[in-house]
């Protein structure tokens, strides 16, 4: 756009003028009424495409007089010319917008933004108009007037600021044309940028209404202010070296700049002194180039320097290592070996610069991957490299002797170099376990042998005699600080582990039964403690079993049991006593660790259960220690007694019988001897919650983040801090203050009693349930909700403690289904369960926990379906962004089944639920579902739509056409996805009520019709084939065939499925049925020996016949798909077959004598009304009451009108009959059937005298009377005459007396001798009287039987 702009010459410029007094444009009413016809032409439909671009054209000529632009908007918006410009940009294809269109679009808009700043301003927020005007100057670049246009529209926009209409006393020179003046930019603006207008210019002044931030660069540079002049010259000279990397040969400006903006050969130094990113280049170039060690040394010391500035100012630079000038320069320096003691001096500065560095170090992502430092590779391929120098430089400085009294410079200056060394070795491993996606990016098998090397070099600083005096304690510290993250990386191999472990236990027994209290000293800790991660690390990620290593050396020198064990317990150092019961949970995932831990530990009373349980109850004791009691616990109570893996459980006295009770009833009055589940509830209400952390009704912004306020719904509101205290703990020992001295729990803990609960409430459920319902932990832990739900965003732990949360309340509600209407009714539990799924989590575990307790809540109790609509219809985007993702192809089979589950539930409770129908959530979910929303991808979708799309595409196997990255990787359902049967039918219930509650997932499913109709018809062809090939009997049930009857349900299920979808308005009912109706055809007879496949085919043709097209095919017949029924043709219709049936059934209940209810043996009552309700839908069309007049339908309902039945015990079926005799007696066929009938007058003048049928019958006389056959029949009844003319005056107010008196009129109209009859009655007085009624069809249905008997 800007060499758009430095292209336009001076000529083609446009005079923007603007109106100095009204009086200058005289108001048009002409022009005003030309204005209102161009404008139908450009909103019109069908208009040719040259009529509408010179409409344009013309609509752009009658604007440039500003007077026209008020009515203008009187008539159009400018959002519709916006978005008609966009879509002419966009090419989409419509017909009224074109490309061609879009000069005179163009010349429309700047008009109306040159003379108002609002739409100036307007236009200037929408980022994709801006864009579509570059594009219009791209496409017309050729064309000088449409570019100046679009570049005279752009520059208007982009310097709306400074714009202003001012007088003429404010402005230093006036350009005028024809007297007219013009807009005024400040003159800096037309010296700098050729504007594509002509235009006035003024001195930009801050007095004018700037602000201080907008002056230029001209009055910095005029006025001198040299706080911002230092800042610009800086800018300038960067910019115009083309970076400061550059800056050395640019200091000596040009002379065309200004002298103020020259730097100095000092402040070009400074600068670049100033940029971390240029000094630490410098810095490493010159270590590569320097001549000497001093030179190295000295510029080592100076690259510290930097990488302390940035570790102390917190600077978030976290690319200066990311650079190739790390390798280049430190390559010859990692990869040597020292010859002297002034190398291993240069290299101990240089390892200590690189672990800083490591250390400082924070991976920023680029492109959404994570960028490492080039130099973590080359660390890498050393240490796995057995021969490297740097193993060299470990085995050599690692097996020297000395104590801090030895006075050799020499050891010392080796030692000083193995802790650097393995300081680096140390940050090295630590960055690669910290960053997960680090072990992916360099190869995930190398780490074994990465472990493999460092614990050969390492190992033998381990070996030595169980004496403390032989140990070389100024490297063993730094060795086993390496050997934990070796342990925790990879797998050193089977035979270095053994040796490792073997190692590692004889350095915990030595330290603690050592010279006097060593193992309390500083390194006694540091080497009992390192000793101990390792060996948990060993244990917990050993594919074998080392359980014989430990028996063997517990075994041996005098050690009795587990003494080395049990003195990490009792070690004073919290980390240690925690380590050493990591230990013990590590053990328990050996194949005979559990074994072991239950038979060795007989010193510890109660056994390892009792040190658990001792550990876990202590209030007093650290945070960490518990949570490693409550994980071993976890361990322990992982799996329950089995017949291969016997529990072994600690034996204890009933206190109700006094007997001894062993296995899990044991473990339950262990329980309850210790009071866990108070301890529990006490250690779960002391949650720490810092001052700073939000609470749940808190606002966060508003882009995209979760607002968890929620205000609106009653079960929120603000959290006092002293609310935080349950109720029942506020006057005991177990309440927490800020003020008392009750040690807080942390979150880890919180957790980690929380999966403990779960193990319990699996192992015993029925006991457990209520023991935590009764001391208040579930109720509890909702509350406790509230607090870790606010930090999910931002802290990973409160995120698995929420997980862990859920997953325990759904152990509950799973178990004790009668807690779900309790708490959905009575807690928060639903909010906070939704806020969560609303979070924007990528967590799949806890986004399917969440959606298992919605679903249990949901089923429950009304209540939950209730609170949930409530929650989504307030904030639809969050909360619906889960469930369509859950529904992608690409998600794991378990959410998308947990999706299905919770949206099928949903929309079933809003469906069958009286609290639901109460409250009309019906209307609240068809709402939601069709209001477009921003869901993905920052574009407004219909739910509805996105929902079922999803569904469809995983149902018939579809590529994800809006991800076409991903449609390779969809393969088959059965080989990828595993979607069984179950899951299927899952998917079909939920699409089936989709499709009945939402118009846009109706629209989705037609867009995908070609798919998903081929995909709901497949099962009934095949069970029309499984039929022909089984060759079942007319005569029997299908449904007690096994063969046949999950067939027959799958069907049903298919039916129900386009049975909702031809439900309402909509072009897809005509494509349904066309393809499903052939299909059922066939299936008629099975379905009537077949109760519920003959109910869903009913219920199908029901909602399909409601279409006029539809009735039509169910007059094909199967021989010849098209053509009539007609004499020659054997094969009937499908309308001709449920016609046949409702006759067979009018037949047996006429010749029934055994009962009425009796008669519904083989076709139910309820598919009987069905039927006759199909046969009203077709009776509209005559092709198809030709059909059922052939099949003498007409006769069998006059003589079930004749019987006595039809007015006793048939009176549920005869209105159904009474309204299929009205649609059929509308067409002549079927009237002449009606007068062929024996006694039809006096049938239906006597039930025009019933009150419950008398409408009905009152149509089917009128709908007689039109017919000249049946007027005579009826002129020879004077009793009907009367009874008409009765009606009329009885009941003028009721609605059918107009149907009364168009009988009346028809049975006058062109016959002289009803006309002569009705003259006998006294008609006319009532006619006149009924003239004057306010009903204006009676009054003229009466004024024209007046007419015709005058």
């Amino acid at each position: 756009m800007i060499f758009s702009l430095s292209r336009i010459p001076y000529t083609s410029c446009y005079p923007i003028t603007w109106p100095l007094s009204p009086q200058l444009y005289l108001p048009r009413i002409d022009q005003e009424g030309r204005l209102m016809r161009i404008l139908e032409l450009i909103q019109g439909r069908g208009v040719e495409p040259g009529v509408c671009k010179a409409a344009w054209s013309q609509l752009a000529f009658l604007l440039e007089d500003p007077q026209l632009h008020q009515p203008f908007f009187k008539l159009c918006s400018l959002q519709f010319l916006v978005m008609n410009f966009i879509n002419m940009v966009k090419r989409d294809g419509s017909p009224n917008l074109t490309v061609e269109y879009l000069p005179g679009a163009v010349e429309t808009l700047r008009l109306i933004a040159t003379h108002s700043n609002h739409i100036r301003t307007t236009l200037l927020q929408d980022e994709e108009f801006l864009l579509c005007i570059v594009r219009v100057a791209l496409f017309y670049y050729v064309d000088d007037r449409t570019r100046c246009q679009a570049s005279c529209l752009m520059a208007l926009l982009i310097f709306n600021h400074v714009i202003i209409f001012a007088g003429t006393d404010e402005c230093q020179k006036q350009v005028t044309v024809h007297g007219k003046n013009f807009i005024s930019v400040p003159e800096l603006l037309t010296s700098r940028v050729h504007l594509p207008f002509i235009c006035d210019i003024y001195p930009w002044y801050e007095r004018s209404g700037l602000c201080h931030e907008m002056r230029t660069v001209h009055h910095i540079l005029k006025e001198k202010d040299w706080a911002v002049l230092d800042f610009l010259k800086t800018v300038w000279a960067a910019a115009f070296a083309g970076g400061v990397e550059h800056i050395d040969c640019a200091h000596v400006q040009s002379s065309k700049f200004s002298a103020n903006l020259d730097i100095g050969e000092y402040e070009t130094t400074l600068l670049k002194s100033s940029v971390l990113k240029l000094v630490m280049t410098k810095i490493l170039l010159n270590i590569e180039n320097a001549t000497s060690h001093q030179d190295v040394k000295r510029n080592v010391n100076n690259l510290g320097f930097y990488i302390q500035q940035v570790q102390f100012t917190s600077c978030k630079n976290e690319i200066f290592l990311t650079s190739s000038y790390w390798n280049q320069s430190l390559q010859r320096f990692l990869t040597s070996q020292p010859n002297s003691s002034v190398d291993e001096q240069l290299l101990t500065h240089i390892l200590n610069s690189v672990s800083v560095s490591l250390l400082v170090y924070r991976p920023f992502l680029k492109g959404g991957v994570a960028v490492y430092p080039q130099i973590l590779q080359l660390l890498l391929n050393e240490l796995k490299n057995q021969d490297s120098a740097l193993h060299y430089t470990l085995q050599r400085t690692g097996g020297v002797n000395w104590v801090a009294s030895d006075p050799n410079p020499r050891a010392l200056m080796s030692i000083r170099l193995f802790r650097a060394a393995t300081n680096l070795m140390c940050q090295t491993l630590k960055f690669v376990c910290c960053n997960v996606n680090c072990q992916d990016i360099f190869g995930s098998s190398s780490w074994n042998q990465l472990a493999t090397s460092i614990t050969t070099s390492l190992l033998p600083l381990l070996s030595a005699n169980n004496d403390l005096q032989y140990y070389n304690l100024a490297v063993l510290g730094c060795s086993l600080e390496c050997l934990v993250y070796v342990t925790a990386l990879g797998w050193p191999g089977e035979d270095l582990a053994h040796q490792l472990v073997s190692s590692l236990i004889r350095l915990i027994s030595t330290f603690h039964i050592g010279r006097g209290r060593a193992h309390n000293s500083y390194m006694g800790r540091m080497v009992t403690l390192c000793s101990s991660l390792a060996l948990v690390h060993l244990l917990s990620n050993h594919p074998g079993d080392l359980t014989q290593d430990i028996t063997t050396w517990s075994s041996e020198e005098g050690f009795l049991d587990w003494s080395w064990l049990v003195s990490l317990w009792v070690y004073r150092d919290p980390s240690v006593t925690s380590t050493g019961l990591m230990i013990a949970a590590a053990l328990t995932t050996q194949a005979r660790g559990l074994s072991l831990l239950h038979n060795s530990l007989t010193q510890v009373s109660g056994g390892v259960w009792g040190a658990a349980l001792s550990y876990l109850m202590s209030s007093g004791r650290s945070c960490i220690v518990r949570t490693s009691a409550a994980q071993l616990l976890i361990k322990l109570t992982q799996t329950g007694p089995t017949a291969s893996n016997p529990w072994i459980s600690p034996i204890v006295a009933d206190t109700i019988t006094g007997e001894s009770v062993e296995g899990l009833a044991a473990l339950m009055v262990l329980f309850q001897h210790c009071n866990l589940y108070s301890v529990v509830h006490s250690s779960l209400s002391k949650l720490y919650v810092s001052h700073d952390q939000l609470p749940v009704n808190a606002r966060l912004n508003t882009q995209g983040e979760l607002d968890l306020s929620m205000s609106r719904l009653s079960s929120f509101y603000l959290i006092n801090s002293d609310d935080h205290n349950n109720k029942e703990s506020q006057s005991d020992e177990n309440s927490y203050d800020d003020n008392t001295t009750s040690t807080p729990v942390s979150v880890q803990l919180y957790e980690t009693l929380l999966r403990l609960l779960v193990n319990i409430v699996l192992l015993q459920p029925s006991q457990v349930i209520p023991q935590m319902s009764s001391h208040g932990i579930i109720s509890l832990v909702v509350k406790q909700l509230r607090f870790t739900v606010s930090q999910i965003k931002i802290s990973m732990v409160h995120l698995q403690a929420v997980e862990t949360s859920l997953v325990l309340i759904g152990a509950v509600l799973k178990h004790d289904p009668e807690q779900a209407p309790l708490l959905a009714r009575d807690t928060n539990l639903v909010h906070l369960t939704l806020a969560v799924l609303s979070s924007g989590t990528d967590w799949t575990s806890i986004i399917i926990v969440s959606l298992e307790i919605l679903n249990a809540l949901i089923c429950g109790g009304s209540w939950g379906a209730v609170r949930i609509i409530q929650w989504i219809a307030v904030s639809p985007a969050l909360t619906l962004h889960p469930i369509v993702a859950g529904l992608h192809v690409c998600a794991s089979l378990e959410l998308q089944t947990a999706t299905a589950a919770f949206l099928s539930n949903l929309l079933s409770q809003v469906f069958l639920n009286e609290i639901s129908l109460q409250q009309d959530l019906q209307s609240t979910v068809s709402g939601i579902l069709d209001v477009p929303v921003q869901i993905l991808n920052n574009q407004s979708v219909c739910p509805g739509w996105e929902l079922s799309r999803h569904i469809i595409q995983l149902m018939c196997d579809l590529p994800d056409c809006e991800d076409p990255n991903k449609q390779n990787s969809r393969k088959h359902k059965a080989e990828v996805l595993g979607i069984e049967k179950e899951h299927l039918c899952l998917l079909l219930d939920c699409l089936k009520l989709l499709l009945l509650v939402s118009q846009s997932a109706k629209e989705a499913a037609h867009h995908f019709r070609s798919f998903l109709i081929p995909f709901l018809s497949k099962p009934l062809s095949d069970l029309q084939v499984k039929l022909q090939t089984i060759n079942i009997h007319i005569t029997s049930q299908p449904m007690k065939k096994k063969e046949i009857k999950d067939d027959i349900c799958t069907v049903i299920q298919h039916l129900e499925v386009v049975t909702n979808w031809v439900k309402g308005r909509g072009c897809w009912s005509v494509n349904i049925g066309e393809s499903i109706i052939p299909l059922l055809h066939p299936l008629w007879v099975p379905a009537l020996r077949t109760p519920p496949l003959l109910g869903a085919v009913l219920r199908f043709l029901l909602t399909a016949s409601a279409h006029y097209q539809v009735c039509l095919f169910m007059t094909r017949t199967s021989g010849m798909p098209g053509v009539l029924l007609s004499t020659s043709r054997t094969k009937r219709p499908l309308l001709a077959c449920i016609t046949t049936t409702v006759c067979q059934q009018l037949g047996k209940l006429l010749t029934c004598s055994r009962g009425f209810a009796l008669c519904f043996d083989n076709f139910s009552r309820v598919s009987f009304l069905t039927a006759i309700s199909i046969l009203l839908n077709c009776a509209r069309v005559q092709e198809c009451a030709y059909v059922m007049n052939k099949l003498d339908l007409v006769s069998l309902l006059i003589k079930w009108l004749q019987s006595k039945m039809a007015t006793d015990e048939g009176m549920s079926i005869t209105p159904s009959t009474m309204k299929l005799l009205v649609l059929l007696t509308t067409h002549h066929e079927s009237q002449i059937t009606v007068c062929k009938s024996y006694g039809w007058v006096n049938t239906i003048h006597d039930l025009v005298l019933h009150d419950g049928l008398q409408k009905d019958a009152l149509r089917i006389m009128a709908n007689m009377s039109l017919n000249h056959h049946s007027a005579h029949s009826l002129f020879t009844s004077d009793g009907f005459i009367k009874t008409i003319i009765g009606i009329i005056t009885d009941k003028m107010d009721e609605p059918w007396s107009e149907v009364a008196l168009v009988i009346l009129w028809a049975l006058i109209s062109n016959n002289q001798r009803g006309q002569a009859v009705m003259k006998q009655h006294p008609l006319i007085p009532l006619l006149k009287h009924l003239t004057d009624s306010q009903d204006v069809k009676k009054a003229s249905l009466s004024q024209k039987i007046l007419d015709i008997l005058s």
